[in-house]
């Protein structure tokens, strides 16, 4: 996933909301499908997004019985 956004980051054809954009698809379609690596796909969302810890702390306990 991370190496997606490196790549994305490095062909610069796009400004940075399309690349963010991009990143923020990957993040979401692997949070979806790869259950062994959500939480990490779950922290990667949240991080483009730009939740705050209360958000983020409420997230957790929402998603909490997958873990």
């Amino acid at each position: 996933m991370y190496r997606a956004l490196l790549e994305a980051s490095k062909l610069k054809t796009g400004n940075d909301a399309e690349v963010t954009l991009r990143f923020l698809k990957t993040a979401f379609f692997y949070f979806l499908t790869d259950t062994t690596n959500s939480r990490d796909h779950l922290t990667a969302i949240e991080s483009i997004l730009g939740y705050n810890e209360d958000e983020k702390t409420k997230i957790e306990k929402v998603q909490a019985w997958k873990y």
